[in-house]
């Protein structure tokens, strides 16, 4: 038995919204945010010929690695709904040039931006992270709460080096940055990222702002949204990875070699973990595998529906059943798929 179900037009994007981004693009052609939110509209009023020509024009407009890495998978989801394949020039890539801060001051540097308070020991590096956080906290409002604005500020603390980050936030050495969200009353909330600039060698950490802010930012997003309520670790670690630039493949392929060893956890007990287990690389790229395959086979309304039924306390499976209108052991039914796929994907991987 299959989860996916299918996806009705959504009232929330009505016909006359589209026409209102029309008029926006035909004013302002190159502002790309644009293009972004009518591309999601039209997701939503199951409009998929008119959601792709939306995401091919943020293509040829836009030269941000990570816009365009979420227009080509939208672009791609839309083309398969139509029955279409992808052109060989659909999503034309572009190689981001790394910024490398390679100096580090004694002092911090304070950045301001709309929803970010930075401070790093590099000037440059402070205001880049304040930009590229504004973009990924984009992204994951986009992709998990179906576009809601986000009225809060986030403390980005980036410290020299993994020795003086562990020793000022007692965060565990093998982790490559962290976040904080303690909520001391309705209006004195801590939402605060940590991370470091240089690695072991002190050479600058090329993946700081790619992989590992966007990763810590989903995580103070989402203990934002559920409140009091505490969602599956292993949902939570999976959202931050699936938000991470360049890094699905090489987690799917981890998995698969996992997989292939018998090296995983049964889902009922990867979602049931409320710490770390000691096979935590295994933890770390099951979840990003498993969670990456749940939004893939739910709509769009059945995972905010997933969501919102673990926030009122539903466990996993229930949740499951919740959000597709079906009864049964659904956690077992996605395992099962789950694993096929990781097999298959196991026998295709080159060997190393």
């Amino acid at each position: 038995m299959e989860i996916v179900g299918h996806r009705g037009a959504s009232h929330d994007a009505p016909e006359n919204t589209l026409a209102a981004f029309d008029r926006e693009i035909h004013v302002r052609p190159a502002h790309t945010e644009t293009y972004t939110y009518a591309g999601l509209a039209a997701e939503k009023l199951s409009d998929w010929k008119r959601a792709a020509r939306y995401w091919e024009m943020l293509l040829k407009v836009s030269e941000d690695v990570t816009e365009r890495t979420m227009a080509s998978a939208h672009l791609q989801r839309c083309r398969a709904k139509l029955g279409t394949r992808p052109g060989p020039s659909s999503a034309p890539s572009v190689k981001r040039t790394v910024k490398v801060f390679s100096t580090a001051d004694k002092r911090f540097h304070k950045v301001k931006t709309e929803h970010f308070m930075v401070l790093a020991k590099n000037r440059e590096l402070a205001e880049e992270a304040g930009r590229m956080g504004e973009i990924h906290l984009k992204r994951i409002c986009a992709a998990f709460l179906r576009g809601r604005l986000w009225p809060r500020v986030i403390n980005i603390y980036i410290f020299r080096d993994k020795k003086e980050y562990t020793r000022e936030r007692g965060l565990p050495d093998w982790s490559g940055g962290g976040y904080s969200f303690i909520r001391y009353s309705a209006d004195n909330v801590v939402r605060r990222v940590d991370l470091y600039q240089f690695d072991e060698k002190g050479r600058y950490r090329k993946e700081l702002l790619t992989k590992i802010l966007p990763h810590e930012l989903t995580h103070v997003v989402m203990e934002e949204w559920f409140g009091e309520r505490k969602m599956p670790l292993a949902l939570n670690e999976g959202l931050a990875m699936y938000v991470e630039e360049g890094t699905h493949e090489d987690y799917e392929a981890q998995c698969a070699r996992r997989v292939a060893m018998k090296q995983y956890f049964h889902l009922k007990d990867l979602f049931a973990f409320q710490k770390y287990p000691r096979q935590v690389g295994v933890f770390y790229v099951q979840s990003a595998s498993v969670t990456r395959y749940l939004i893939s086979h739910l709509s769009e309304d059945q995972f905010e529906r997933m969501m919102d039924a673990l926030k009122r306390g539903e466990d996993m499976n229930t949740a499951l059943c919740t959000a597709t209108g079906k009864v049964g052991d659904l956690l077992a039914n996605v395992e099962t798929n789950w694993l096929k796929k990781m097999r298959r994907k196991a026998v295709a991987i080159p060997p190393r």
